[in-house]
């Protein structure tokens, strides 16, 4: 009768779900449900219609209940053909309580979140709704739009995905989990499949700093890596599972560099870590067997060179920690970018206690087993770039 349907509504009793029933009203008017209930049953005072600012008891209709319904109460006049002529009235009482407002008889009770998301009106994309009665689409890969109508080339998708961890970072509204994610390298976006790679990403070990991984390796494994110079990537579109041999391609580490270089005032940070995975997060002030520089003081990814000092932010080795000291460093097709410390041939304070020749932070040649990154064979050193958040 002009979209008017009827329904059964449900009154609980003795925890039987529908131990008393009533017909009730439907109106479809488009954008939204209107319901009309009548009183309850008038032999038994006690029973009323019952809900929650939020969620509609399931009993009172047949299909999913919506959240955040708005209700108003009408006068016993109400006409059901002509409802859908004026507007719901909002942000009031979710049910008045038939029983105690003697002078109302009919409540309309107005669902105006039920029909916007069906049918979807998101083309290619889920449709979701808002606290301001609407509705907002969460496109599919390659759509976008209002309603994700439109399709979009590899190209122009490639350049609105992530090419970072910083720009990860950035997407959410809280600090994510450290682990593997997809970014996109913006470089390929023109091609006709731009090309995307998996990195690892710590966003918690230091609050206001995004960590990109760039290589890491088990100490058997560790003659086998040598200097940033030379491009010897291994596994490298995916980290996963590859801590104890993975490395990027020195394009890779590039456009990471590039993608932190500039942000937020400063260029990038490097680091190497030791047993990442075993550590507890967020690290303290002085972490243990930890290295960390900038790109300002010493470049990485251009050093080559035999026993040359240069500015580091912080070291620790097997304990002792120093800030803003000069250290010898090696690296070259051959080795590893590494310190020895048992050298004293720059500014920085000697290392007590090492032994021969002792390699730190790569190469190991000569190990240390109380250096937690050759303590044994399957110690992991891990190699960064990154930088602040904010």
């Amino acid at each position: 009768r002009q979209g008017i349907a009827t329904g059964k509504v449900c009154f609980t009793w003795a925890n039987n779900n529908c131990h008393w029933n009533q017909t009730i009203q439907i109106k479809n008017c488009g954008h939204y449900f209107v319901y009309k209930l009548p009183p309850p049953l008038t032999n038994f005072q006690y029973l009323r219609y019952c809900t929650t600012t939020y969620v509609i008891p399931p009993i009172l209709f047949s299909h999913s209940p919506m959240a955040l319904i708005k209700t108003f109460a009408a006068p016993v006049h109400a006409n059901m053909v002509n409802v859908c002529q004026h507007p719901p009235v909002t942000d009031v009482t979710a049910i008045k309580d038939i029983m105690d407002q003697a002078a109302i008889k009919t409540v309309l009770l107005v669902n105006t979140r039920q029909h916007l998301c069906s049918p979807n009106p998101c083309n290619y994309g889920k449709c979701s709704m808002t606290l301001n009665s609407s509705y907002v689409c969460k496109c599919s890969p390659y759509y976008t739009g209002e309603k994700c109508q439109t399709e979009m080339k590899d190209y122009n998708y490639c350049r609105i995905r992530p090419n970072s961890c910083l720009e990860l970072a950035q997407q959410f509204s809280k600090t994510p989990p450290n682990q593997y994610y997809y970014i996109y390298d913006v470089e390929t976006c023109h091609q006709f499949r731009p090309k995307k790679w998996i990195v690892y990403c710590d966003f918690n070990s230091q609050p206001g700093y995004v960590w990109t991984l760039i290589e890491s390796f088990a100490t058997r494994n560790a003659l086998k890596f040598d200097g940033y110079t030379h491009n010897l990537p291994m596994n490298p579109d995916n980290p996963r599972n590859h801590w104890s041999s993975y490395r990027m391609s020195r394009k890779q580490m590039i456009s990471t560099y590039n993608n932190y270089n500039g942000t937020n005032g400063g260029r990038p940070k490097w680091r190497a870590t030791c047993n990442f995975n075993a550590l507890s997060l967020p690290l303290p002030a002085n972490p243990r067997d930890y290295l960390q520089g900038s790109f300002n003081r010493f470049d990485i990814l251009t050093f080559h060179g035999v026993a040359q000092c240069r500015q580091i932010d912080y070291v620790d080795i097997r304990g002792y920690s120093y800030r803003n000291h000069y250290y010898a460093f090696w690296s070259s097709n051959n080795y590893h970018l590494h310190i020895d410390s048992s050298l004293t041939n720059c500014k920085g304070s000697r290392i007590p206690n090492p032994i021969a020749s002792e390699d730190n932070f790569g190469y190991y040649y000569s190990k240390n087993n109380k250096f937690s990154c050759t303590a044994s064979a399957a110690s992991i050193t891990s190699w960064w770039i990154g930088g602040p958040l904010n």
